[in-house]
């Protein structure tokens, strides 16, 4: 609410009417159904590099990081999540692979480390336009985007995550002029569709 008031105070400089959307029915977020302790084993669909082949992902012992620090002596992931990556010595902001609890799903994520506190996982980047936006239902169930530009991380993976802690949610922004908001929730999780009404 605060982010809302100070941009209804700042003046705009130059407003173009935005394009809209094609309307959609509103549909409700259905996560698979599986048995939250054995379900399959997938990775989400963004890419690291639009214009190469997706490869599968790499031994979850494998970093997915370069830093300049001996990472020797620090755990390899995966990690739960960003926070626990941080908390096992890895504060550079960059990819890190991590597997939710109660699944075997592994994503690749870009886990900030910088704000503060930091542990924070990029569920979505918008920096240039580069990724087009205006997606169906089944691409923002997916995810899709470029994890070294812009993406969205994908719903059924943004689940898995917020339903295993209590998470928070940092929204971050900045227009053409440098100008930068942020707005912080204390609580944020996706629920199933059934939990909807």
């Amino acid at each position: 609410s605060q982010l809302e008031e100070h941009c209804r105070k700042v003046p705009p400089t130059q407003t173009k009417p935005l394009p809209q959307p094609p309307q959609q029915p509103n549909k409700v977020y259905n996560p698979p159904n599986y048995n939250r302790i054995i379900n399959q084993i997938s990775t989400n669909e963004i890419q690291g590099d639009q214009n190469l082949k997706v490869l599968p992902p790499p031994l979850p012992t494998m970093p997915l990081f370069t830093s300049n620090s001996n990472s020797t002596d620090k755990p390899s992931g995966p990690w739960k999540d960003c926070l626990q990556a941080m908390e096992d010595g890895h504060d550079t902001s960059s990819i890190y692979l991590v597997k939710p609890e109660n699944t075997n799903r592994l994503m690749q994520v870009w886990c900030d480390q910088r704000h503060d506190p930091g542990g924070w996982t990029v569920i979505q980047r918008r920096l240039d336009g580069s990724v087009n936006f205006f997606r169906n239902w089944e691409t923002y169930k997916l995810g899709f985007g470029n994890i070294h530009g812009e993406y969205w991380l994908g719903l059924e993976n943004i689940y898995w995550l917020t339903n295993q802690d209590n998470y928070k949610l940092l929204i971050t922004m900045e227009d053409w002029s440098g100008r930068k908001m942020f707005a912080e929730y204390a609580s944020f999780r996706l629920e199933t569709g059934e939990r909807i009404l």
